[in-house]
């Protein structure tokens, strides 16, 4: 009866110790730059919390909706969140504004610019878009983007017409046969334009056409930075192993984030085709055989560089590049192979 007392005190107290562990680890909210039902280039980090790497790492992370990377940029810089997920061109802006923000991660570094347009429209070429209609976002990092791509690919801003809407709006336009083509995310708005439609979607992506500005990845307020290394450390290993289990089987990812969001499950074909899309924007020739995550000096002086030669009144306002990134988190290891 005593032996049996003292087993049942001892299973007692592992179910306290482990209900202790757990309501001990560490609460982190990783805010994303757009809906999260809507966003599929998010799974990887459902996968990471299903399969618990964060847990593994003493985080809780609680993944957040945003309202775009500029807004994302503001609540970062403000200390509002632990951990932001947004773009990268729009971290620069802001940096160069005062933002305290600094990437500790870089996860889809080819720039996802593009414009879009259906492929039943005529256009063959970039050079086809003279005299077309383009509808865009105002402002922010991609508008710096079409500048470039223009000036780079003879044609003059003057020889298309632009009109201008905010969100997806933009999208809208083209497929209600409003404008010929948009500026936006090639990765993301192909798949899904393709199944409004039923039709197929062709793209002129930025960085095929000399302009990549990086595109996303993991970054965080600076304060916060300097007084919790050991946590940016542990969430970026994490995150590492989420995301290269990602890379070798993105069908488990989406079901990850699919868990989440089961009112989405109709549309699985879609938010795997945006996965594959985005795996393949991991890396850049700048960051070959270097661990996944690590990010390219060189590769944040062109984007910064594309960013303030065509942005209004940030001509002469560049800062260094150590102002916008640090691999100092950045666990050794090799790069996973790229979904095919």
């Amino acid at each position: 009866m005593r032996a049996r007392q003292l087993l049942t005190l001892a299973f007692s107290l592992v179910l306290a110790w482990g209900a202790a562990a757990a309501d001990a680890a560490q609460k982190i909210r990783l805010h994303t730059d757009w809906k999260m039902e809507v966003s599929g280039d998010i799974p990887p980090f459902f996968l990471g919390v299903e399969k618990g790497h964060y847990k593994a790492e003493g985080l809780d992370v609680q993944i957040l909706d945003g309202t775009g990377s500029g807004d994302a940029v503001k609540v970062m810089s403000a200390g509002s969140y632990e951990f932001g997920f947004a773009d990268f061109g729009s971290l620069i802006m802001g940096r160069i504004q005062g933002a305290k923000v600094k990437a500790v991660m870089g996860l889809l570094q080819q720039g996802g610019g593009a414009f879009l347009y259906m492929k039943d429209s005529g256009i063959k070429s970039f050079k086809d878009l003279k005299g077309r209609t383009i509808s865009m976002s105002p402002g922010g990092s991609e508008d710096a983007s079409v500048r470039a791509v223009m000036a780079k690919n003879g044609l003059g801003m003057e020889d298309v017409k632009w009109t201008y809407m905010p969100g997806m709006g933009k999208v809208f336009a083209v497929l209600g046969g409003k404008a010929d083509a948009t500026g936006t995310l090639w990765n993301k708005m192909v798949p899904l334009m393709e199944a409004k439609t039923g039709k197929q979607v062709g793209y002129f992506s930025f960085a095929d056409l000399g302009v990549n500005i990086l595109h996303k990845g993991i970054f965080v307020n600076t304060d916060y930075l300097a007084k919790n290394p050991d946590t940016v450390r542990r969430f970026v290993r994490a995150t590492q192993k989420a995301w290269t289990e990602a890379q070798k089987n993105p069908g488990a990812a989406v079901d990850a984030f699919l868990k989440a969001f089961p009112k989405q499950a109709n549309d699985k074909p879609m938010f795997m085709r945006v996965m594959q899309l985005s795996l393949k924007m991991m890396g850049t020739p700048g960051t070959q055989g270097k661990p996944l995550g690590w990010m390219s000096e060189k590769d944040w002086e062109s984007s910064q560089k594309v960013l303030i030669d065509f942005t209004p009144g940030f001509k002469g306002k560049g800062l260094p590049v150590s102002e916008f990134f640090t691999n100092e988190f950045i666990p050794a290891g090799q790069r996973a192979e790229a979904a095919k």
